[in-house]
């Protein structure tokens, strides 16, 4: 058991070190709390250091309204296994420290152990910008046929 515990520390240690290196905002999340966040995930909301959001309930980055429904799909999702949020990339609004609302795009997966998860931000200029230029890059092949 001891053996197991310590390669489950090593492989989790070594998960964090390599999303660290993502371009994107990454939120390793358990029990409703911030366990991990990436540089990322700072530049995007404002932050300067982890330790501001380490620890803290993952709903600090939200709106309102969308964490005050969070905690409800998490249960759900727990409970029966319906995927509301889970496994299913949506577009959510953010909130920065300065109080400023970002629009995102979150892709949330489980970890593994029941209340772990991680979640994928994807700036919605970003994601509009690049089904604009696939959108741009059809329509060019469709006129060359």
């Amino acid at each position: 058991q001891v053996v197991a515990r310590e390669l489950a520390e090593t492989q989790r240690s070594d998960m964090f070190r390599a999303l660290e290196t993502l371009s994107e905002p990454v939120i390793m999340m358990k029990e409703g709390i911030i366990a991990s966040v990436n540089q990322a995930t700072l530049n995007l909301f404002g932050y300067a250091d982890k330790d501001e959001l380490v620890g803290r309930p993952v709903t600090i980055l939200m709106q309102p309204t969308e964490a005050t429904a969070h905690d409800g799909y998490v249960d759900k999702y727990e409970i029966t296994g319906e995927r509301k949020v889970i496994g299913k990339p949506r577009v959510v609004t953010g909130q920065r420290k300065d109080g400023q609302s970002v629009s995102l795009t979150l892709s949330v997966s489980p970890c593994g152990m029941p209340g772990e998860y991680i979640g994928i931000l994807y700036s919605r200029t970003q994601v509009v910008a690049r089904e604009l230029a696939e959108t741009q890059r059809s329509d060019m092949f469709r006129a060359l046929e």
